[in-house]
């Protein structure tokens, strides 16, 4: 027995000796690099992560480390940390975090805009307005969910936004490791046309060009004109994914197809890194006429005509699969009145031809005193002054995800890409951020 205390003795000596080296390792590290912003303040390259929901505390070392215990031990001390959220674009993200010296301007913000070879940058980018923690620390942060993960490095150009300034001014240029970087497959083109079939249904890609794809319907053989496109997406076999809205406050364009069962869907692949191929994706639904077991009541649904962000999802679940509404402003609309929208799931299975959330069109909604909303296109309702709760019945019909590995460079675009001028002389580009550097700062 005195053995085993003993042992664990040394385990603990061991194992807060190692905090302990961590934490005097940390403190001795080169700084991470730093920009001059053009009011005097400056802010430094803290982290470049990659993920979904990345999380970084920006305490001392110490509560960095007790905020590691779980449960109650460690939420004390995670009041200096901050989350990056959910960003409306699906998949993976990279994201660079800032410190700044002392509060930032007010409605001032960061931009990374990653810069490619020849000087061209990739358009999707977001930022979030700088927050100060409990501690006083300023902290800011912005990214992109399409970056070329075969190179070991990249370079973006940071600008400072402002509500009055949507072109930003230019503050400088950091190059860092890629976090993603890895050996991917390389895919090969599929001949076209090219089919997939289905029970009673087949769905064949014709052609596909830099904006649009032309696919066919058929049932039985026949060309069909009930079928329609819900959504579509492009990925490539290093992660890169961009769906169609590529966000998650849109309800689901439809495209309908002629009498031929000709359906022509929009392609654009503003953003991708170029590869060999990528996978164009399609979501057929036989839409118009339901069956009675395909129609369902969604009854006491919560309902009020308040803006609320981020949008609430609100979701239940039926005999059939998952069904979930968005509640959020309506972005289609110049009022922009709330509304409850059909939910636009994000792509998480190839594999297969099932995703959580089922498509479905609202049919017909009613408010508690019995009285009759519009419904716009089957995609969404706007929510009367004094609702509560509405009843909502809806159709959901047998629908298809189908793949097709298209050429892309037949449907890569490049009159979209921002050409920035040559950067000012005042701009420094640091030395390149290796990646063990990257790893350090983010274990901070």
């Amino acid at each position: 027995m005195r053995k085993k205390w003993l042992l664990l003795l040394c385990l603990l000596v061991a194992a807060f000796g190692g905090v302990a080296l961590w934490l005097w390792s940390t403190q001795r590290s080169e700084p991470m690099p730093s920009l001059l912003l053009p009011n005097s303040n400056r802010v430094h390259l803290v982290a470049v992560t990659v993920g979904t929901n990345d999380k970084i505390n920006f305490g001392k070392p110490t509560e960095r480390v007790l905020a590691r215990l779980p449960g109650k031990l460690g939420k004390r001390f995670r009041a200096n940390e901050i989350s990056a959220g959910s960003p409306m674009a699906p998949g993976s993200h990279i994201i660079l975090w800032f410190r700044y010296d002392r509060p930032a301007e007010k409605g001032a913000f960061l931009r990374a805009s990653l810069v490619q070879k020849d000087g061209s940058r990739y358009a999707p980018v977001y930022a979030f307005h700088p927050r100060t923690l409990p501690n006083g620390v300023t902290v800011g942060l912005s990214g992109t969910h399409l970056w070329p993960r075969r190179n070991r490095t990249l370079t973006f150009r940071i600008e400072q936004g402002s509500p009055t300034d949507h072109q930003g001014v230019p503050v400088g240029e950091l190059t860092v490791a890629n976090p993603a970087f890895g050996k991917y497959p390389v895919w090969e083109p599929e001949e076209l046309p090219a089919t997939r079939n289905f029970k009673n249904a087949s769905f064949t890609l014709e052609t596909v060009s830099q904006h649009q794809a032309r696919v066919r319907a058929a049932s039985d053989g026949k060309p069909d004109m009930g079928w329609e496109v819900w959504g579509h997406w492009l990925r490539d076999a290093t992660g890169n994914l961009m769906t169609q809205p590529d966000n998650q406050m849109r309800a689901p364009t439809r495209y309908e197809a002629s009498e031929r069962g000709v359906i022509t869907v929009p392609i654009l692949s503003y953003g991708m890194p170029k590869e060999r191929a990528w996978k164009l994706g399609l979501q057929f639904v036989r839409a118009g006429h339901f069956a009675s077991n395909e129609v369902f009541v969604l009854r006491g649904v919560p309902a009020t005509a308040t803006a609320s962000w981020p949008p609430v999802t609100w979701k239940t679940n039926l005999p059939v699969g998952t069904v979930q509404l968005s509640f959020q402003l309506d972005w289609d609309d110049g009022s922009r009145r709330p509304c409850l929208i059909t939910y636009l799931p994000q792509i998480g299975d190839f594999a297969g031809s099932k995703r959580s959330s089922l498509a479905f069109t609202i049919l017909e909604a009613v408010d508690a005193t019995g009285r009759r909303i519009p419904v716009v296109d089957g995609r969404k309702i706007h929510i009367p002054t004094g609702s509560t709760t509405l009843d909502i019945t809806i159709g959901v019909p047998a629908h298809y995800f189908v793949e097709y590995t298209v050429d892309a460079n037949a449907v890569f675009t490049t009159d979209a890409m921002v050409r920035p001028s040559s950067a000012p002389a005042f701009m420094k580009t640091p030395k390149s951020v290796p990646p063990e550097k990257i790893r350090r700062e983010m274990n901070k």
